[in-house]
């Protein structure tokens, strides 16, 4: 985990001109994580730290432009977000998931997130899922915004 974590600091913006010799090394690293993301379903680690730090190092693969844009899917996260994963999981789905919402004003997701809060089972999820909103405000009430509905 710490390898992971350690790499995902790491990750520089591609606007950066010492970023394309960084990305030869993102591709050949990106395959290892999502082995290491299987392999952690496969034989879970300790509340599967492994498969969260996987899916921050994901994350800002996506943030930081190193993933093209047809595959900036939201749809990793979501998956992960489903019942049987473990909390940690969970929590850091909604995490980088309400990331997403607020960098690219996904609506899909959005619901998906208060989906989360209104009918999730763990009041525990539901709590992480509103204070992650709250921590990201999605806009300000003069923001031009595809989600501002005000």
């Amino acid at each position: 985990v710490a390898i992971i974590d350690g790499l995902t600091s790491t990750i520089p913006l591609k606007v950066d001109t010492k970023a394309e010799t960084h990305l030869g090394h993102v591709k050949q690293i990106l395959p290892k994580i999502v082995s290491l993301l299987n392999i952690d379903k496969k034989m879970p680690s300790y509340q599967q730290i492994v498969s969260s730090a996987c899916l921050r190092f994901i994350a800002k693969l996506i943030r930081h432009g190193h993933i093209m844009d047809s595959l900036k899917d939201s749809s990793i996260f979501s998956a992960h977000l489903k019942k049987g994963q473990s909390l940690h999981v969970r929590c850091t789905a909604i995490q980088q998931l309400a990331r997403f919402v607020k960098n690219e004003n996904s609506e899909r997701d959005l619901n998906t997130l208060l989906s989360l809060v209104e009918f999730d089972t763990s009041a525990m999820i539901r709590s992480y899922a509103i204070q992650q909103l709250y921590k990201l405000p999605l806009f300000t009430r003069h923001q031009d915004c595809l989600l501002n509905t005000l």
